[in-house]
């Protein structure tokens, strides 16, 4: 208020306080619910708001005359009902305080005994706090008060909100003393020996030659030999050293601005991991010296097999980069152009993203500090805004289609009908990628597979279905202790949520233990444990689902139940079979648990054929439901408004409603029923 009151008269606002206190004080409180001026006299002030609001009514404010008996009577009434309504408003209000405070409390307690942490003014300043200690705890008066034995034999009461317990570390404890390092610099798990650690650096020579491909072992002999040929051919690109490519550069825009960002303590353990990368780098011409005002801190990141993988934390910098809106491929997308193939081919560029040169110009915005000096970027680095960008600007370039061939980032699928298609358009790639300049490594390339490892799914014979590796690590899995564990659990499980029917509806326990309210320390429960165990046994019974056709008719099926909505879309086969392509369904709200019967099943086929919108746009299709007023969409003679909103956002799709019994429509009426 006094801020506002600065603002407007900054010459002569003190001349105002005592016009700001007065309409301060009329008006009421949220608290009490009366305004000050009203608990002290009994009255509503005639101030500055009240003149206002008269002006605006057109009222002149004044009331009947009493006599001074009569006035005084009234008075004394009104202060008296006037302090029980401001008394009962004050307890409502501090239970409501006291609510929002407690809101992500959680109980603690100490015993005799104990050593706590105590906020204590500082030595510098009585204005500010710091932890001091430890004290050990003498006496507990109380739920929340202890006594606490000082400095000098001192006892002084704390609650407990001022009281952190305090753990000794056990001497020698070398694990201990790594973690603390750890979490002030490098991204490790602080429960491992970093001396101990594999450290993966990038070779400097090549390692890897065309000898290290992989090829299908179950290809007949005269097969192997002509793909070993078009391979051989090639040999120059197979190697895990990376190529440069002569077609594209990459550039930081950003204005000019200058990120420049202090190093994050490293471990010490560490410098031996962060000198030999660097020394690795500079043989490849991967980085140079550097004289740059620019500067990023390095971060090591644990990888999965136990090696580390030297990073540039460049969020800083990403602050200020103007964004590429370059477009990424689609992985749905992707997985559609591969329906009908049967031979697969699998490459990955070696170091993708070390293949693209910096623009000579935007080199120095990349450079990091070392205890070696200063260095910068001569090849993309990973971890900027717009690398990814200008890797998929880069492959675009590569016309893959051409090839017969698809890419996500670095991973290249060449897939084909017939086995001399699949020879030409390897040939065809391998030569593209030669005459770029990039180089793919060999350890990665797979030939010649009927089924095949493509972004976390197995693609082959018309079918898309987990891995089998990702599905036992799931099955592996223990029950989660920490709001941690469960989201990389409800993650894990969630990139296979499209072959497990209901699967929103089945986490919906797990979800709710990773809402910002929930404690750190999770409480499992039966339902919990039941939505556990029910996606691993989904998963371990092998799911698949079709790859999409567009040569034949979509069939949507849909279903609502008290609790969910669902959807399956579906495709026949050449032999009358009816397979899966997509399941999908979800919780319904709070508001649409009171929607009628046909208002949840007209909800469901809306919903499902929007999920679905991308196969069925321009086509037509059939929905299959067993509610058979659904029909009432397509005719639009209700009279729900509702219902005839829906009818209109359908009119885009041509389709029909084909009524069928709920033992026929068991996937849907499934899935709406789950959670």
């Amino acid at each position: 208020m006094l801020k506002r009151l600065m603002t407007d008269k900054p010459k002569d606002w003190d001349r105002y306080l005592p016009a700001a206190l007065f309409a301060y004080r009329e008006i009421p409180q949220t608290a009490t619910g009366y305004s000050p001026f009203e608990l002290m006299f009994g009255r509503t002030p005639r101030g500055p708001s009240c003149v206002l609001f008269e002006t605006w009514t057109g009222s002149d404010g004044s009331s009947e005359p009493k006599i001074v008996h009569q006035f005084v009577t009234d008075l004394k009434e009104t202060l008296s009902e006037m302090m029980t309504l401001a008394q009962e408003n004050l307890i409502d209000s501090a239970g409501k305080a006291k609510g929002r405070y407690d809101k992500r409390s959680k109980p603690r307690s100490l015993v005799v005994g104990d050593e706590v942490l105590v906020l204590l003014p500082s030595d510098n300043s009585k204005l500010l706090l710091k932890w001091k200690g430890p004290f050990k705890v003498v006496q507990k008066k109380g739920v929340c008060d202890y006594v606490i034995e000082l400095a000098r034999g001192q006892e002084k009461m704390f609650h407990i909100n001022m009281l952190k317990k305090y753990e000794r570390r056990a001497q020698g404890d070398k694990q201990n003393s790594t973690a603390v390092s750890v979490i002030m610099g490098s991204v490790l798990e602080p429960d491992e020996d970093v001396q101990n650690i594999d450290v993966r650096v990038v070779p400097t020579m090549q390692t890897e030659t065309v000898e290290d491909v992989h090829y299908n072992p179950d290809l007949e002999p005269e097969r192997l030999e002509q793909v070993k040929s078009v391979i051989n051919k090639h040999a120059k690109i197979m190697t895990d050293l990376p190529g440069t490519v002569h077609t594209i550069q990459h550039s930081v825009r950003n204005g000019d601005i200058v990120v420049n960002q202090r190093q994050y303590p490293m471990p010490f353990d560490t410098e031996k991991v962060i000198e030999d990368e660097v020394k690795k780098m500079l043989d490849l011409g991967i980085i140079e010296p550097s004289q740059s005002p620019y500067s990023s801190p390095i971060v090591l990141v644990k990888k999965p097999d136990g090696s580390v993988r030297f990073c540039i934390d460049f969020r800083g910098l990403n602050k200020v980069t103007i964004f590429d809106s370059e477009p990424i491929p689609d992985p749905e997308s992707l997985f559609v152009s591969l329906r009908d193939k049967n031979f697969f081919t699998k490459i990955d560029l070696a170091k993708g993203y070390w293949q693209i040169p910096l623009d000579p110009q935007d080199k120095h915005k990349t450079s990091f500090r070392t205890s070696q000096g200063l260095f910068q970027f001569l090849k993309m680095p990973f971890g900027l805004a717009t690398a990814p960008s200008s890797f998929a600007r880069m492959m675009r370039q590569l016309k893959l289609a051409e090839c017969g061939s698809v890419s996500f980032f670095d991973d290249i699928l060449v897939s084909s009908v017939g086995w001399e298609e699949h020879l030409k358009s390897l040939d065809k790639l391998l030569t593209r990628l030669g005459e770029f300049g990039l180089t793919a490594r060999p350890t990665k390339v797979e030939v010649g597979f009927q089924e095949i490892e493509f972004l976390g799914h197995m693609i082959g014979m018309g079918k898309m279905r987990p891995v089998d590796k990702k599905v036992t690590k799931i099955l592996k899995l223990e029950t989660p202790r920490t709001k941690r564990q469960v989201r990389a659990l409800v993650g894990l499980a969630g990139y296979y949520r499209r072959y497990i029917p209901g699967f929103s509806q089945l986490m919906v326990p797990l979800t709710e233990l990773t809402k910002k309210n929930k404690p750190a320390k999770i409480q499992w429960t039966d339902q919990c444990e039941t939505a556990f165990q029910t996606v691993k046994q989904r998963l371990s019974e092998q799911p698949a689902v079709a790859l999409p056709d567009f040569d034949r008719p979509f069939t949507v099926r849909t279903d609502a139940s008290g609790t969910g909505i669902a959807g399956v879309l579906m495709q026949t086969d050449d032999e009358g079979h009816i397979h899966p392509v997509m399941y999908a369904s979800r919780k319904l709200l709070d508001r649409e648990t009171r929607y009628s019967a046909i208002e949840r099943e007209c909800l469901a086929l809306v919903w499902a054929i929007d999920k679905f919108s991308r196969y069925l746009t321009g086509r037509y299709f059939v929905v299959e439901t067993d509610h058979r007023p659904l029909t009432y969409l397509q005719r639009s003679k209700t009279t729900n408004s509702r219902l005839m909103r829906w009818a209109l956002a359908l009119q885009e799709y041509q389709f029909s409603v084909m009524p069928i019994c709920g033992t026929d429509n068991l996937e849907a009426d499934i899935l709406s029923r789950l959670g």
